[in-house]
């Protein structure tokens, strides 16, 4: 390379790609640029034979051609550092392979050119566009398709993409793309009950009527009310995604046309309902047997579950009733699964669901949540009983008390980081509402056990209680109560220790809002047992 093939041949290569780029970026990179050529010309004649400085320069201009790029389109942060990492990892195997100067700028040419592709494939507003019409992604990433386009030019690129898909061959590959993706959805479908078994989908007839004063599906068809769709099976190309926005209301950037040939395309096959799978059931499904008209005879039911039911349910979380406190009532108690993003990917693609009484305010991750309902019981005392004895005490704080207790250890650290008098005091102080409610919790259920217990016939209450003595402390004292009350009885100074150390151990396990404990330390523990069991003790005897 000689003094004149560096000063004018990387330069023009170099501006090609500073063109689009806004004029800070272009200072910046000319900067470097000229503090590169700078070095070059110091460098000895057999050094400069075989330095191409340049190069380092060339790849950070396509890498800030590949940012501004993503930032006129707008793309999620997601894509965008995505396509950075894999930039900067093709990179790396390029530089060290010695390529000349314009081997490597066609090589980052045509590697950014496949990175805006890749962008059309993933955004929004052309997602739908490109899916329905290319038969998969590599054949859309292989073609010639946009090899002539402005790629900054986001107005032109959608008018070149919707020309392309109203050609009446592409037209006609739309459509049958976009029916063979509804074919896969459902409002009702076998993922969610097993996902790994053949999939199974429902979709309800558009006219379906509510059974009985239910939640239904169809209810919320005779209402009006929306439904969403869920695919039941995974679809790893993207092309029932697309539909899915569009049909479940999600769709806010997609083109107008597609949006219109989805749904008209929905419509015509889903008009009188729509099944799939349900030639053959899989026997990992679940399967319940119901009486039918005929003496003798059973029909197999396989219940199948409706994501989409659940997340209008979720939508609608709380009900409008005013509680004792003014306050809304949830009808159900929310419980967390908390698998991983990933295994929720398996069974549904309803993630999200905007809040009903809140419009700006979405409910997300809906497979890790589930609302519990309890079956009303005419028992109590017998369902107590029979936990305590299949499944054991367990302590559960109220998330109040749980709140302040860690504002306290929070806000009392220096006196409670050192084990003085007033650490014990202050302690005391801030443990007095939990010692309330805990001995308050544990009499309640050892009330209705002994309700349950005396219910029983001589035989089973025998039976129980002789069973009591290989439970912990605190099943034997709601089981039989304190030593005394019965043979099996409990000694209250051993209860006392036993509730002390369940206390402690459970406020261990305290988080903040950003998963942080408190540290608690074997210090904190030996002073909290010095004088918590005494004072459980003490509050017992006041009841």
């Amino acid at each position: 390379m000689n003094s004149d093939q560096v000063d004018t041949a990387p330069k023009q290569a170099l501006e090609m790609w500073w063109d689009p780029l806004v004029p800070a970026e272009r200072e910046r990179l000319q900067a470097l640029y000229e503090r590169e050529q700078q070095a070059w010309h110091t460098l000895s004649p057999v050094d400069q034979g075989q330095a191409d400085p340049l190069k380092a320069v060339l790849a950070e201009s396509a890498k800030q051609w590949l940012l501004t790029l993503h930032a006129v389109w707008k793309c999620s942060s997601l894509q965008t550092k995505t396509a950075t990492q894999t930039f900067t990892d093709q990179v790396a195997t390029w530089l060290p392979a010695n390529l000349a100067f314009h081997e490597l700028d066609a090589a980052l040419h045509e590697h950014c050119h496949q990175a805006f592709l890749q962008m059309l494939w993933e955004h929004e507003q052309t997602k739908a566009l490109v899916r329905s019409g290319a038969s998969h992604k590599k054949a859309f990433l292989q073609s010639n398709a946009l090899q002539e386009a402005n790629a900054f030019d986001v107005q032109a690129v959608l008018r070149t993409l919707t020309l392309a898909a109203s050609n009446p061959e592409t037209q006609a590959a739309r459509r049958q793309t976009i029916a063979a993706a509804l074919r896969s959805l459902g409002h009702f479908t076998s993922k969610p009950t097993h996902t790994s078994a053949q999939a199974l989908g429902i979709v309800i007839d558009p006219k379906a009527r509510s059974i009985g004063p239910y939640l239904t599906a169809g209810m919320l068809q005779e209402h009006e009310r929306p439904l969403m769709l869920d695919q039941a099976v995974n679809d790893n190309t993207g092309k029932t995604s697309f539909c899915l926005d569009v049909l479940n209301g999600n769709s806010t950037q997609a083109d107008a046309a597609t949006s219109a040939l989805v749904r008209q395309v929905a419509t015509e096959l889903f008009a009188n309902g729509y099944e799939h799978g349900t030639h053959t059931i899989d026997p990992r499904l679940r399967q319940i047997l119901l009486p039918a008209t005929d003496v003798g005879r059973y029909r197999a039911i396989t219940p199948l579950t409706s994501m989409g039911l659940s997340a209008y349910l979720h939508s609608h979380w709380q009900s409008r009733q005013p509680g004792e406190q003014g306050a809304s009532q949830s009808f159900g108690k929310l419980v967390f699964h908390g698998f991983s993003t990933t295994a929720m990917n398996n069974f549904t693609a309803i993630r999200r669901v905007q809040h009903a009484a809140e419009p700006d305010k979405t409910v997300g991750s809906l497979p890790n949540r589930a609302w519990l309902f309890e079956v009303p019981r005419l028992d109590e005392a017998h369902a107590v009983l029979t936990r305590i004895r299949h499944r054991g005490y367990h302590l559960h704080l109220p998330k109040p008390l749980q709140e302040r207790l860690f504002a306290g250890y929070v806000r009392h650290y220096a006196i409670l980081h050192v084990d003085t008098v007033r650490a014990v005091h202050t302690e005391q102080q801030m443990y007095r509402p939990l010692l309330r409610f805990m001995w308050a919790d544990l009499l309640h259920q050892r009330s209705q056990c002994i309700d349950a217990l005396e219910e029983l016939d001589e035989a089973a209450r025998t039976a129980i209680l002789a069973d009591a003595a290989s439970q912990t402390t605190a099943e034997q004292f709601l089981l039989a109560g304190i030593a005394g009350e019965s043979e099996q009885g409990v000694p209250l100074r051993r209860l006392s220790t036993r509730m002390a150390s369940l206390l402690f151990r459970q406020v261990e396990q305290l988080k903040d809002g950003n998963g942080k404990t408190l540290g608690l330390s074997v210090i904190d523990r030996q002073r909290f047992m010095r004088w918590a069991p005494q004072a459980i003790a003490h509050t017992f005897s006041q009841h």
